[in-house]
């Protein structure tokens, strides 16, 4: 019943085995309240039996208690019986009134301190003797309850007071609530005094009653738990004037209110002991120290460490989701380049690849060129290759290679019209279409060249072809189909007649065939996307980056200090602020960051390489989180000259390492 009815527990329904209690505010409330219920056993299959059921009612026996507005009470017929009960004659009858009149303790005030003398009867090391303290103990608890108080029903929305007392004898407590002008008592608890707390003082024992009334009505004062808590022995302590947790054979020294306090043994648990996360931080923690909102600190105190969040790799899935490109309306009319560094030299000086490919039909223009060839080759190769046959495009995505932002490309650019759309640095996933065009090539030419690799510039036009005449996976059409309007002949074509009509170009027939072709091609490529965005976008997170926040930064994406190990280095730097929000990547927007002057880096980043800076004012007493100097530096007045030195080229694509900048300082005597 708890399992079926688990989400609807304390919050309109009550279940003890198989008898259920549903109450509501009003009527209304009450109807849909019953229906749920209904429809919950129907669901799982139980049977009600309606002789037994009672609908609508303000007042209700529940479990030996009458329910109403008024509040609870014993029902009647057990108060007249323990009115009418007899005086025990045996040790059998003595805890069968106990049972009875202990059932109904919640009414009666100090019941366990009154009916000690009653329960001592009860205990096998004790002789029976009905003395008058048990006769005045069993009077006074028959009075008790027919003459009870009738409790409030707590009310979660209203505060709670709390009123102990102890004696040599036991504690008591009152849980209770204001109703208008005065207090009404929603339980009474109390506990006889054990043994071992006898011999100690008033403020222990005071402290005892505290705790016991305190862990005795959590479930009010705390709220509903989602799980009961272990049965643990807990005590409080004074050791010479430290108050101690004692808890499951375990000591803790309790910690008081006091923020430098706290920050200081978080400090000692967490800084001091390896920056391990929160969960061994708190496991360090709870060996030694306890205070109310102690694990909570411990979680906010490792989110917000400095060093954690500059040292250690996220394991959350990347920020940024999938968003791309919109499809070109036609071919040639938006182009995406790159550079495809082979590593190897041909036998002609070439080792680079221009990799030209038309973003609607995914027609592919290779064309090889030396690894030193300037921005002007580049635009000549441009205009022969691809101008030439198709006209200037609209628009170009590439990478920011140093060719790509000059300003001789740019003003190229603008002279023709075309607008440029530059992905950012270290992230080629933006210029998927490119990216995906290098690997195409890559595979083909490990198919097709000598093992010595040096002939791979001449079977550049056996790729391309290979690669235009096959079925394009996005479009479902070969590349050459979609943009030169027909399919060429291929030597297989040859031995098998033609299995098409064809039409001549220029005819309406020729037209509305190559219409509706592209069409078709529309059509998959947006089902591809659509595609792609479902997988791709399982695996992110959207950016949540805002103007003005401060974020850490990939310390990959800031180039690599000379003779510094990578590996154990930072994995972040920063934290610096957001300037501003830019960019329309197809893997998500970019953010302009205010990085350190001196550092050499375009200061535009995607998200995936930025991490959020986690910060808060709840522990101003906490200890530096700057990283360590080094030994034997001092701080420089002013560079007065510089000298960069030359620095080998690292081989592959990439960002060079950082020249070694040798600094020559003045200082004054």
């Amino acid at each position: 019943m708890n399992r079926i009815f688990h989400d609807y527990l304390d919050k309109f329904v009550i279940v003890y085995l198989d008898d259920i209690l549903i109450f509501s505010k009003t009527v209304e409330e009450h109807v849909a309240h019953l229906d749920k219920v209904l429809s919950l056993l129907r669901q799982h299959k139980f049977k009600i039996n309606g002789e037994k059921c009672e609908f609508g009612r303000t007042r209700v026996l529940y479990l030996g208690h009458e329910i109403s507005a008024e509040g609870l009470k014993p029902d009647d017929a057990n108060v007249a019986s323990i009115r009418d009960w007899p005086r025990p004659q045996s040790v059998t009858e003595m805890r069968s009134f106990s049972g009875m009149t202990g059932y109904y303790r919640t009414f009666v005030k100090n019941y366990s301190i009154v009916a000690a003398p009653l329960t001592d009867l009860t205990r096998l090391d004790t002789p029976w003797e009905w003395t008058d303290e048990c006769e005045a103990a069993f009077r006074h608890l028959k009075h008790a309850l027919t003459h009870y108080e009738v409790l409030k029903l707590p009310d979660p929305d209203k505060p709670f007071i709390v009123s102990t007392d102890a004696s040599q004898y036991g504690i008591g407590a009152v849980l209770a609530q204001q109703e208008g002008p005065k207090l009404r008592p929603v339980e009474y608890m109390s506990k006889k005094m054990l043994s071992q707390k006898l011999a100690k003082s008033t403020y222990e024992k005071e402290l005892y009653a505290v705790y016991k009334a305190l862990t005795h009505s959590r479930h009010y004062l705390l709220g509903r738990l989602g799980a009961k808590d272990r049965k643990t022995s807990t005590e409080f302590e004074l050791v010479n004037g430290l108050l101690f947790l004692e808890k499951a054979g375990n000591k803790r020294l309790c910690v008081p209110n006091r923020e430098s306090l706290r920050s200081l043994f978080l400090g000692e648990c967490h800084d001091a002991t390896g920056h391990f996360g929160y969960k061994k931080t708190a496991a360090n923690l709870l060996q030694r120290f306890w205070w109310p909102t102690i694990m909570r600190d411990a979680q906010l105190y490792v989110e917000t460490c400095q060093v954690c969040q500059r040292d250690k790799p996220r394991t959350q899935v990347p920020l940024g989701l999938l968003k791309p490109l919109p499809i070109p309306e036609r071919p040639g009319e938006s182009l995406s380049m790159d550079f495809m560094d082979t590593l190897v030299t041909s036998k002609s000086g070439m080792r680079h690849i221009f990799v030209i490919v038309d973003r609607f039909s995914k027609y592919a223009r290779l064309v090889a060129m030396s690894e030193t060839a300037k921005t002007e080759y580049v635009i000549r190769l441009f205009k022969e290759n691809l101008v030439k046959d198709f006209g200037l495009p609209k628009s170009i995505v590439s990478d920011r290679d140093v060719r790509f932002t000059s300003e001789l490309w740019k003003a190229a650019a603008a002279e023709q019209g075309t607008q440029l759309q530059m992905t950012y640095e270290n992230h080629p996933e933006a210029n998927g279409q490119a990216e995906q065009m290098n690997r195409a090539v890559q595979h083909l030419l490990t198919h097709y060249i000598k093992p010595n690799q040096v002939d791979w510039d001449e079977k550049l036009a056996l790729i391309a072809s290979l690669y235009n005449n096959a079925v394009h996976s996005a479009t479902r059409v070969s590349p050459n189909s979609l943009l030169l309007t027909f399919k060429p002949r291929l030597p297989l074509d040859f031995l098998l007649p033609e299995n098409q009509s064809t039409v001549a170009p220029g005819t309406l027939e020729f037209a509305y065939r190559y219409e509706q072709k592209m069409q078709q091609a529309v059509e998959q490529m947006q089902k591809a996307q659509a595609a792609i965005l479902e997988s791709e976008n399982r695996h992110r997170r959207p950016s949540t980056f805002q103007v003005g926040d401060r974020v850490w930064v990939k310390s990959s994406e800031l180039g690599q200090e000379y003779y510094i190990s990578c590996e154990l280095m930072p994995q972040y730097f920063g934290p610096w602020e957001v300037l501003d929000i830019v960019g329309t990547d197809p893997d998500g927007p970019s953010n302009v960051v205010r990085i350190l002057g001196h550092l050499r880096t375009y200061p535009v980043f995607h998200a995936s390489k930025l991490a959020p800076f986690k910060e808060t004012d709840h522990f101003p007493s906490r200890r530096s989180m700057l990283p360590p100097t080094m030994d034997g530096e001092v701080d420089i007045d002013d560079i007065v000259d510089h000298r960069e030195l030359s620095v080998p080229r690292t081989e592959g694509r990439g960002r060079p390492p950082k020249p070694n900048i040798r600094v020559a300082s003045a200082t004054t005597g």
